[in-house]
């Protein structure tokens, strides 16, 4: 978003910094530009539709556009902006620690959850148009895995990647489908054949792939390298297809089978994601908590008169306990992503901190209210002083660990 900004604003003012005539010229060439992609988009669409309404009829490629569509015109007129990722979560996205907690369903629910209105477009003629092609070379039952398996690899590739990004998007399911493309187009190339490798065909694929390779880069939906995991699972099951097309439905079976194997073991290996984010809010509404606690009884003190037993009690009977109960919460947790455990180790040195801060605190006071007895002056003083010291070093202590707390927190 922020980079989208800035380059309007350099191309604002690089546009206004040239002269009237170049201006005008410029204006020429983008119009030209314009009307050519808008030929080309309407010649796609008019390809797509001859392709969907030849012979024989296909139904599954036109039917996962379809489906991505609907869920973008849920999306588009259902609460929740769509730039906010809990909104795509909220329609089946991926994230890691909801779908490893339970939500698997994810993995494949994803795929038609589209990120915007570009990348909803060009997935679909991608689909209609190459996923047209190739289910009519080798059925809907072979288009339909091998898009299902590349996407839900994807997203367990994802996981492994980017444990705490929302994935969503058909990018890498479109993947698989091209994967199954290249497969189909190598063992057309090999018989002699031109069904799919013909002029035509390959120029139409080439402009296409740079298009949809650009598009889904740009876009965070699924990774680059998930992707290219997408192309070769899709090019596992076109070997598996392309050249044993009498007993085809029987190896698409079986490299669904192996390809929902290895999802499997990736997933399982992968494990539970935990997201600290909750954790740490705890840890801030402690600290609230706490400090609350702490002044009300330093109030009750103040106006009652009495001694500094029941402001000790507070601090070592309550505040101190419910630290430590929240340190042993944070030590325990299982699965943290790899780049948030500094802030995991952050949060206990948060803990340590203001746990020693409160014991330095108690100990300072503690030594404040003993009673003099029969010692003599100095020593007196040397006491008094001994207990503000402890109290300054609580003060330190305090300190660094909100500091700490206000980093994480963020």
């Amino acid at each position: 978003m922020i980079a989208t900004a800035l380059l309007a604003i350099l191309a604002g003012v690089g546009y206004h910094a040239l002269s009237p005539d170049e201006r005008a010229r410029l204006r020429r060439r983008v119009a030209h530009v314009a009307n050519r992609l808008a030929r080309l988009a309407r010649q796609e669409v008019l390809t797509s539709w001859a392709a969907i309404r030849a012979r024989p009829v296909v139904i599954a490629a036109p039917a996962l556009a379809a489906v991505s569509g609907i869920v973008f015109l849920g999306m588009l007129f259902g609460r929740g902006a769509l730039t906010d990722p809990m909104t795509l979560v909220a329609w089946g996205a991926s994230l890691g620690p909801t779908t490893t907690n339970g939500a698997w369903w994810r993995l494949a629910t994803s795929a038609f959850v589209p990120r915007g209105i570009v990348t909803l477009t060009v997935n679909a003629i991608a689909l209609v148009e190459i996923g047209v092609l190739v289910e009519r070379r080798v059925g809907r039952l072979a288009l339909l895995a091998a898009f299902s398996s590349a996407a839900v690899l994807a997203n367990v590739l994802n996981l492994w990647i980017e444990p705490l990004a929302v994935s969503s998007g058909a990018s890498g399911g479109v993947c698989g489908v091209y994967g199954l493309l290249f497969a189909l187009m190598m063992a057309d190339r090999r018989s002699g054949s031109n069904q799919l490798i013909s002029a035509d065909n390959v120029r139409r694929f080439v402009t296409m792939s740079i298009v949809i390779l650009a598009v889904n880069i740009a876009d965070d939906g699924v990774g680059t390298v998930a992707e290219c995991a997408g192309v070769v699972t899709g090019f596992a099951f076109g070997l598996a297809t392309a050249r044993h097309a009498q007993d085809g439905a029987r190896r698409v079976c079986l490299a669904l089978v192996t390809a929902a194997g290895i999802t499997l073991v990736a997933a399982a290996t992968r494990g539970r994601i935990v997201d600290v984010r909750p954790e740490i809010q705890r840890l801030v509404e402690l600290e609230r908590r706490t400090a609350t606690m702490y002044q009300a009884s330093v109030g009750n003190f103040k106006k009652n008169h009495t001694n500094l037993d029941a402001l000790m009690q507070v601090i070592e009977q309550t505040i101190v306990p419910a630290l430590q109960e929240a340190d042993a919460r944070v030590k325990s947790l299982q699965g943290v992503p790899r780049e948030e455990r500094p802030r995991v180790g952050a949060a206990r040195e948060y803990l340590r901190l203001r746990v020693e801060s409160w014991s330095l605190r108690a100990r300072g006071l503690r030594e404040t209210s003993a009673p003099v007895g029969a010692i003599t002056s100095a020593e007196a003083a040397a006491r008094y002083k001994a207990s503000l010291q402890v109290l300054g070093r609580a003060d330190s202590a305090e300190r660094m660990a909100l500091q700490l707390l206000s980093r994480i927190s963020i």
